[in-house]
């Protein structure tokens, strides 16, 4: 059977295409290389590249039978050629972008803290910073003092303590341990009744050093019978709109004495 004209001058084209059209299709189907590393993208565009190399030399035949000058074949061409090459690398660096970001996320959302206290002793209580992550950071901070009542006196403001940075905490829950309220606090305020501390956490990640964030832990510490217990409240973050410190520790402040009138 005689095949038509098109068939002979483009058909062994043609089939290349759609069997090299079939690589990129087979490889997004697959997981030969994790979809969160670079090289998945980069191995799926240079898949296309085949059959977009072919579809180009198609065009060119075609342009050819029509008796288009080489010139303006070639500009044909390498604007094709352009605009595949502008395509791949917007798609790599879009998924650059993300995977950035997915980071920045798994980091911030697993960051943590808590208190750890020895018996009965809140001055020596340690707060511990830890990162859930599967990211490397390099962290820094300080401690803000909104309040802090003894039975014999009561602090309140913004004492912020600089705890040491252990220059970065790795991967997969390594924490790192300071205190907050011995440094800070003299003794004469005598036993806590109540504590508002807020950890103000500087880090950066090890793959993104040149971003910096910041997020807050703020913790209330009070005696609940015979023990002292620290619990996470809604931290008040950049804006620190408590100049009084009284929100938490507030009912154990003392009361003003009402001056009496002449």
């Amino acid at each position: 059977m005689p095949q038509p004209p098109w068939f002979q001058k483009y058909g062994r084209d043609l089939v290349l295409a759609i069997v090299f059209t079939c690589l990129p299709w087979g490889y997004g189907e697959t997981e030969l290389i994790p979809r969160e590393n670079i090289w998945h993208p980069i191995v799926g565009w240079v898949l296309w590249a085949f059959p977009v190399a072919i579809g180009i030399h198609m065009i060119w035949m075609w342009l050819e039978s029509k008796n288009q000058s080489r010139s303006r074949r070639t500009a044909v061409v390498i604007a094709l050629a352009g605009a595949f090459l502008f395509l791949a690398t917007s798609s790599v660096k879009a998924f650059v972008g993300r995977q950035m970001q997915r980071e920045q996320n798994d980091v911030f959302e697993k960051l943590s803290a808590r208190v750890e206290l020895p018996a009965a002793d809140v001055m020596n209580g340690f707060f511990v910073l830890s990162n859930g992550s599967k990211t490397r950071i390099a962290e820094a901070g300080s401690c803000v003092i909104h309040a802090i009542v003894g039975t014999h006196a009561a602090l309140s403001g913004f004492t912020s303590i600089g705890f040491p940075s252990g220059g970065s905490l790795g991967p997969g829950g390594e924490a790192q341990s300071f205190q907050c309220l011995k440094p800070a606090v003299p003794q004469l305020v005598g036993s806590v009744v109540c504590a508002d501390v807020e950890l103000l956490v500087n880090y950066s990640l090890e793959s993104q050093a040149a971003v910096k964030k910041e997020k807050y832990f703020r913790f209330t510490g009070y005696r609940d019978a015979d023990q002292f217990i620290f619990v996470p409240q809604p931290s008040s973050g950049a804006t620190n709109n408590e100049p009084n410190g009284s929100q938490y520790c507030g009912k154990y402040l003392p009361r003003p004495h009402p001056v009496p009138s002449p």
